[in-house]
Order: C-alpha cells, then sequence, then structure tokens
C-alpha cells in the first residue's frame, strides 16, 4: 500500500460546473497510463464543487504527478472554469479498504514525514 497521496479541490462558475465536469471526466483516459498512479476518484461534491484524490506508488510519483500534464491542465482551467484557484494538499493514505482488501499502513515516526511539494497559488 503506497501512503501517498493527493487532493485537488475545485470550486466551478455555476454556469460552467457541467462542462467542467465532463471535462474532468475525461481526465480518466490519461490516467490510465500512469503506471505510478495506484487509485485516482474524481468526486462531484454538490453541483458545483469537485474534488480529485489520486494516490501513488512512491513519493517522487506523487511530485511527478503534480508537475505533470493532467494536473497541469486542470491548473490551467481556472481562469475560464473556476470562482478560485484549485488547491491542492498532500496526504499521507493511513489505512484502505478496496473491495475485500484491507490495509493498515506502518505509522510514520514523528518529525519525518516530509511532503516537499510545490504549488503556485493564483493560476
Amino acid at each position: 500500500m503506497s501512503k501517498e497521496a493527493i487532493v485537488i479541490r475545485l470550486e466551478a462558475k455555476h454556469d460552467k460546473a457541467k462542462e467542467l465536469e465532463t471535462i474532468l471526466r475525461s481526465k480518466i483516459e490519461q490516467i490510465k497510463t500512469d503506471e505510478h498512479t495506484n487509485s485516482w476518484y474524481l468526486l462531484k461534491l454538490n453541483e458545483v464543487a469537485f474534488s480529485i484524490f489520486a494516490s501513488f506508488s512512491s513519493e517522487e510519483a506523487a511530485k511527478q504527478h503534480t508537475s505533470g500534464v493532467v494536473v497541469k491542465s486542470i491548473l490551467a482551467l481556472a481562469d475560464e472554469y473556476l470562482t478560485k484557484a484549485p488547491s491542492i494538499s498532500p496526504l499521507e493514505v493511513l489505512a484502505s479498504k478496496i473491495g475485500d482488501k484491507t490495509t493498515i499502513a506502518p505509522e510514520t515516526p514523528a518529525g519525518t514525514r516530509k511532503y516537499n511539494l510545490r504549488f503556485i497559488d493564483g493560476l
């Protein structure tokens, strides 16, 4: 089980929400070819709010993803489709259940977790 993950939060302009949803759904085609993305979920929180959760095979894979084509293409949507810049947050997966398989990650010793991810505000 990988402990590396990110969450991206997006809030669409009311008149652009359906179009944004269609664009975000299409991103799964690009994700299919990414061998380092373990899981990818597009979530609809309400009529205008979306979230993407992705987990990765390593910290390096998470870094590559956040500076890769898919995330850059989502960030490029901000001016036209979003009410504010997307927020991207690194996460640590502590436990998971997928199908019948459950996994609990070993504890990370305090003070050893390093996210080293950089995001640019205002895109």
